[in-house]
């Protein structure tokens, strides 16, 4: 076909290409969480996402997004952890399924305000869309980005209903601070911690894996980074006086050959899968042990620092998974989590998609006859040479033209030349090849009472000049929550008068005195055509 509509998410007007680093992969990963952060500074290349903010103007407009695997259709599902259109910045973590070690892995993030909310597969904090980014092994991912003098519990698990955190202490909205990603929490060392109760999903026993980006600025207590009982229960991670990071599980600790630094920030992780126990900093494996006892369980609540060896300084991004995660998952989130994993391309729209498709495509087309005929024949030497129509409305051969005033023209024309010679045949031809598939829309509607219209919209399809049959068609009329397809609609019915020309009934509740209408055609020889016009009553 000219335009097969493929590599687009129907309906959606604009999108941006991502890449995922795979200097940074360092084995093959499924199901990651991706941190996709929107600004006038992002990804590895601090790209503009400006006109993301352009389309999408009010935080209400934030669930009309979509993100997609390199085919550019399949949806992952995605949590905003917060978007803020006034400021131009948004945090969005996204399930991708699978992220290569060998080649970058592609994304398309799609926005359009005139979609409707896209719930099934983005959500906020909390919402089933955003948990299914987590996969199963994770128990807890805390974001740390709410207010922690609301009311209680104001840390959400973004993973499940349950163990949320309540903070203690005198924290208040102060205590929200800018992080690593979006806010974080900035405790006193006094009496500041967050408790997330003692639910039996909190119990691991086995496998374990605890992150947290932690910006210490006091070692005295020792303080406690997250913990489960005390030193002598379940497990714990804590930071020495001395500045080391210390992982126990029973009453067997693992210490970290690294000394932290006050006021530096830091990705720690710790991990225990089968007998080998890990420390990560900053993505890195800095020390590993064996230690192959099953962890015990307790009552005692897990905290985020403590009542008895409170931290000073600054936390983001709690994470508790019941496996132990492998070094390439950590030095991936590591990257991710600071930005550095994402790289962006420039805006595009789906009219400059499908032109460019069609353009290509067109070009194909054009050529076919040369390699046909061209060569040696039983008649002689055959000879085709094409050049593209120059007069208009054709450029460089090709016409693209998908208006709002109820036309839309997708066509092609060049100019051939045909020459045979030898063994006594001779030729010498001229024709010219068109191929441009037009369609116009018209219409009106009349006013039933209320925002209630019954509308009527008549579609000409046209080929080469001749009437001509669509392949398929996608109709579409503007509501109040975005585009809408025609045929889901009440009242809905398609007439074919057999020559071209298609009529389009339906009844809906649309408000205001204007409704626009958009029709996607695919003609019999598989050329697209789009156009858009807006109907008045009539």
């Amino acid at each position: 076909s000219l335009v097969d509509g493929g590599g687009w998410l129907q309906g959606w007007g604009r999108r941006v290409k991502l890449d995922l680093d795979s200097n940074d992969i360092d084995e093959n990963l499924t199901d990651f969480p991706v941190l996709i952060y929107l600004s006038s500074s992002s990804g590895r290349n601090n790209d503009n996402l400006s006109f993301v903010f352009d389309e999408i103007q009010s935080d209400s407009g934030r669930k009309k997004i979509a993100v997609t695997t390199s085919d550019g259709l399949t949806q992952c599902y995605a949590e905003i952890e917060k978007w803020n259109a006034t400021s131009e910045e948004a945090w969005i973590w996204v399930r991708v399924p699978s992220v290569s070690d060998s080649s970058d892995t592609e994304l398309f993030l799609y926005f359009d305000s005139e979609q409707e909310e896209n719930s099934d597969f983005i959500g906020d904090v909390g919402d089933s869309a955003s948990m299914s980014v987590w996969d199963d092994d994770y128990v807890g991912v805390w974001h740390l980005s709410e207010n922690p003098g609301g009311a209680p519990p104001q840390m959400i698990n973004s993973k499940s209903d349950g163990s949320h955190g309540t903070s203690h202490g005198f924290m208040s909205s102060d205590d929200q601070v800018r992080g690593v990603v979006d806010g974080s929490l900035e405790l006193d060392g006094f009496t500041d911690y967050v408790d997330f109760g003692s639910d039996t999903s909190l119990d691991l026993t086995g496998n374990i894996t605890i992150e947290a980006w932690v910006r210490p600025d006091d070692f005295a207590g020792p303080p406690d980074l997250l913990t489960k009982g005390d030193y002598d229960e379940a497990y714990s991670v804590w930071l020495r006086t001395s500045g080391e990071v210390r992982f126990g599980l029973n009453n067997n600790p693992l210490t970290s050959n690294a000394t932290l630094v006050a006021g530096t920030r830091y990705h720690v992780v710790a991990t225990r899968s089968g007998t080998t126990r890990k420390i990560f900093i900053n993505g890195t494996e800095d020390i590993s042990d064996t230690y192959g006892f099953s962890i015990g369980t307790t009552f005692t609540d897990l905290t985020l620092s403590s009542s008895s060896y409170p931290l000073e300084g600054m936390v983001d991004e709690i994470r508790l998974s019941s496996s132990g995660r492998s070094d390439a998952w950590i030095r991936a989130s590591f990257e991710s989590e600071r930005d550095s994993l994402v790289d962006f391309e420039g805006e595009e729209t789906v009219e400059a998609y499908y032109s460019e498709e069609a353009e290509e495509n067109l070009a194909s087309y054009l050529v076919r006859w040369e390699s046909f005929v061209g060569g040696d024949y039983a008649y002689g030497f055959c000879y085709l040479n094409s050049t593209p129509a120059s007069q208009a409305p054709y450029s460089d051969g090709i016409w693209i033209d998908w208006g709002e005033d109820g036309a839309g023209v997708t066509g092609a024309c060049s100019d051939y030349t045909f020459n045979i010679s030898g063994r006594g045949a001779e030729a010498d031809l001229s024709f010219t090849v068109n191929m441009t598939t037009r369609v116009q829309l018209s219409g009106s509607y009349q006013d039933m009472g209320g925002d209630s219209k019954a509308v009527t919209v008549t579609m000409q399809l046209i080929k080469d000049d001749s009437p001509a049959l669509y392949g398929d068609v996608t109709p579409e009329v503007m509501t109040s929550a975005g585009w809408a397809d025609m045929t889901a609609i009440g009242d809905y019915s398609e007439e074919d008068h057999g020559n071209g020309t298609y009529t389009y009934t339906f009844t809906a509740d649309i408000p205001g005195s204007d409704v626009p209408v958009r029709f996607m055609v695919h003609d019999k020889r598989g050329i697209y055509v789009m156009a858009e016009v807006t109907l008045n009553e009539g």
